[in-house]
Formats: C-alpha cells, sequence, structure tokens
C-alpha cells in the first residue's frame, strides 16, 4: 500500500503529527511524507488571489 501523508509540524513541540509518522514508518507500507511548510507561499495564498494566475 502507498500511503501519502501531509501535514505542517511545529518546529517549536511535539505534536500528534510525530507519532503518526513514527507509527506509518512501522508499516510494511510505501509512505511519503510532506510538510506544508516547504512551500515559500503559505497556502492560503495558493488558493486566494494566486489561483487565478496559475497556468
Amino acid at each position: 500500500m502507498k500511503i501519502f501523508f501531509s501535514t505542517v509540524r511545529n518546529p517549536h513541540f511535539a505534536t500528534i503529527t510525530e507519532y503518526v509518522e513514527r507509527a506509518l514508518r512501522g508499516t510494511a507500507s510505501e509512505v511519503s511524507f510532506f510538510d506544508d511548510r516547504d512551500f515559500i507561499l503559505p497556502g492560503r495564498l495558493h488558493k486566494g488571489p494566486l489561483a487565478s494566475l496559475d497556468l
């Protein structure tokens, strides 16, 4: 099974995200992780004014 786990990590303290990632790594599944903070612009800008400019 392939799993794509998208989340936002908080660098200041441990959250449920770290526990879920650790549990998913322990499975026999193929797991990919994605941190939404990797984008330069926040998601609200992607969905808002910039969405009309996207090709």
